[in-house]
């Protein structure tokens, strides 16, 4: 399993729509030989974009330099003030966490066994006539004011690839 992928990641969609699991998943990995530590943040495309994630990223280093007052504020008021209960919940004594061996069985077993990883790596030029040609589609059907990231078009294109590769490999008509 390389470094920079976390061991409990969740491997489809149904992991995340079907558990209480946390979208951001964060894995330190430390050499300590050449006294370094990886760290790699792994966060679903639908829920965070590339400059989302450098907004997220800067205000972590700001954090860990001591200067938090850098972070903007995600909110100018705080959203959840007016839902204030009127009286404290009682928490009573701490519970037990009991799962079925079903249950642990299934936890257990996902793992990353039979992954392969493989790195793509998209040249800027390329890149940039992807978007380029999106944004002429997009103007060629009345679309002006538009925004498209650089991730919305590499997703695109990396879907059509994957699409057509389903079809001329798995789906054969007859």
């Amino acid at each position: 399993m390389p470094l920079y992928l976390p061991d409990g990641r969740p491997t489809t969609m149904d992991i995340y729509y079907n558990s209480n699991r946390p979208l951001f998943l964060i894995k330190m990995t430390t050499a300590s030989k050449s006294n370094v530590t990886y760290i790699s943040l792994t966060v679903p495309h639908i829920f965070i974009d590339a400059g989302g994630l450098t907004l997220l990223l800067e205000g972590w280093s700001s954090i860990l330099k001591d200067q938090a007052n850098l972070v903007p504020s995600l909110f100018s008021t705080t959203p959840m003030e007016s839902w204030k209960l009127s009286k404290p919940v009682d928490e009573g004594a701490p519970g037990v966490w009991l799962a079925e061996t079903a249950d642990l069985a299934r936890i257990l077993g996902e793992s990353s066994e039979g992954v392969e990883v493989k790195d793509i790596f998209v040249p800027r030029k390329f890149l940039s006539a992807l978007r380029e040609d999106a944004m002429e589609a997009l103007r060629a059907r009345g679309v002006e004011d538009s925004f498209l990231s650089e991730g919305d078009c590499l997703w695109a294109w990396w879907t059509k690839v994957g699409v057509s590769y389903a079809f001329s490999h798995f789906l054969k008509l007859t």
